[in-house]
């Protein structure tokens, strides 16, 4: 018997190997015939970075860079010396983690900082440069990125913008000059698991602007500040993203990127292929994948859907998903599921559970059971 044990991170508790470990340790714990095989995995959000760590003998390269709000924050990024590919976290640079609660707003917020970590893999001569897009605190329609790349930024007087620009600034943008993009010969990836436009109902703005600090009034002006910037990138020869879904994700900065050719991607299925994950399920008899909570949500691309969907559709592998929180459970066993199990007793609060080491001992709990069960 060969069990994968593949599950994305625990947020605010585990890392995606810490918890596949525990689940592996317990099934080991209960029956040490059974192999286990043990890989973290990612759909693009907080934590993309150590999975693709832990797979590939990556270079980390830590560095100061302008953060959300203009001020310098150390990032990291990630370099395959080998490929010349590097992978960028925009969270490292402009994640909403990184701005205090009593200063979120994304009228205020850059993305600055990521276009500067494209430059120093670029400097290093990384030609594949990968940007996953989860976890924003910014909705600058990636203009602050651009400029920071290179492109120039004019207001309606016909003066340079020298500032890293920010969601407001975007409404005195006039005409944006991109000869100074060095990117060419460079291929950029995008990774995100939402399909928003770039504006509108559904854009990025109204759906996401709230939680990084926009009151209505804000989201009102940054939509309108967003469409503006959408027919700048159009009027100064960019590709015109008004429509593409995806375009919105990261405040937008999915867009901006895009209208420099980058190519979008679905966060998940992009690591996987980074990953080379379909190679780990030769002879394997059961997935194991799971997330800190399981929904309705999970099956709109996240990591243990298109884990299982890898197991079940190219390879007839059952897959049991395990979370600290289950809802849906009925839909996610139409999915294909063939099981989901809760790791939470049902008499632990929400932050005894969330405790790594408790969240560890549940894990290792249900390791055991899954074990048990197939002796």
């Amino acid at each position: 018997m060969r069990i994968l044990v593949a599950t994305d991170s625990f947020k605010g508790s585990l890392s995606a190997s810490e918890a596949s470990e525990a689940i592996a340790r317990g099934i080991r714990m209960e029956n040490s015939d059974i192999e286990v095989i043990v890989q973290g995995i990612s759909d693009g959000g907080d934590g993309v970075l150590d999975v693709i760590a832990d797979a590939l003998d990556a270079e980390n390269i830590k560095m100061s860079v302008t953060g959300p709000l203009g001020k310098p924050v150390i990032a990291k990024y990630l370099i395959d010396r080998k490929l010349n590919k590097a992978y960028i976290e925009m969270a490292e640079a402009a994640g909403l983690q990184l701005i205090p609660i009593c200063n979120r707003n994304p009228l205020y917020t850059t993305t600055f900082g990521i276009g500067e970590m494209i430059n120093d893999a670029i400097f290093r001569g990384c030609r594949e440069i990968s940007v996953f897009l989860g976890g924003s605190g910014t909705n600058d329609g990636g203009a602050g990125c651009l400029q920071a790349l290179g492109a120039k930024f004019f207001d309606r007087n016909g003066n340079l913008i020298v500032v890293p620009i920010t969601g407001e600034i975007l409404s005195s943008i006039d005409f944006c000059d991109t000869r100074g993009l060095k990117l060419d010969d460079i291929f950029l990836h995008t990774a995100c698991d939402v399909d928003n436009p770039f504006y509108g109902p559904n854009g990025a703005t109204y759906v996401f602007g709230p939680q990084k600090g926009a009151n209505p009034e804000d989201l009102s002006r940054l939509d309108n500040n967003m469409k503006h910037l959408c027919e700048i990138y159009q009027a100064s020869g960019l590709k015109d993203i008004g429509g593409i879904p995806g375009a919105g994700a990261a405040g937008g900065l999915g867009g901006g990127l895009m209208t420099v050719g980058a190519i979008p991607s679905k966060g998940a299925e992009l690591i996987f292929s980074i990953l080379k994950f379909k190679d780990l399920f030769k002879d394997i008899d059961m997935l194991v994948t799971g997330e800190g909570s399981i929904d309705a949500q999970t099956l709109h691309g996240k990591a243990p859907f298109v884990a299982m969907r890898c197991a079940s559709e190219n390879y007839s592998i059952p897959t049991v998903a395990v979370a600290g929180k289950v809802s849906d459970r009925d839909a996610l066993i139409a999915a294909g599921f063939n099981e989901v199990i809760c790791c939470t007793p049902s008499e632990m609060p929400v932050s005894e559970a969330m405790k790594p080491s408790v969240a560890i001992q549940n894990l290792e709990s249900v390791g055991r059971e899954i074990a048990h069960r197939l002796i």
